[in-house]
């Protein structure tokens, strides 16, 4: 029995790049389903006291992580990720495409009560 040489990183990346390239209708289809999938509702946002951009998902509010190439954020617990709340959500052109919801704690905002509560107290403070 002769067994397969095992491919290297860079041959399975070129033979992955040629099939996306043989269907791409089955790509953009793919990537359609996807957006279709996570996009439910508009992102919402808030301010922080000290005015940075917090995205709100279920009560619970992430702060700006890092930006792996421009469209794509990865935010993080705003109020516990320096206590340990491995929490995440990833965001692709201001589209929610993933979470990670690992919270250790329960969330900030009673939603959606206190969240019209914040907002209008945001307003009256500008």
């Amino acid at each position: 029995m002769v067994k397969k040489k095992a491919l290297t990183t860079a041959e399975r990346q070129r033979r992955y790049r040629e099939k996306r390239k043989k269907y791409p209708e089955k790509v953009a289809e793919v990537k359609r389903k996807d957006l279709e999938r996570y996009h439910t509702q508009p992102l919402q946002y808030v301010t922080s006291q000290r005015g940075k951009r917090l995205l709100l998902v279920n009560g619970y509010t992430f702060c700006r992580h890092s930006t792996y190439k421009p469209p794509k954020v990865r935010w993080v617990c705003a109020t516990h990720s320096g206590k340990g709340c491995k929490a995440a959500a990833y965001t692709y052109n201001d589209i929610l495409v993933g979470t990670k919801n690992e919270h250790n704690h329960r969330p900030k905002i009673d939603y959606p009560e206190q969240l019209t509560l914040e907002i209008k107290l945001s307003k009256q403070k500008s």
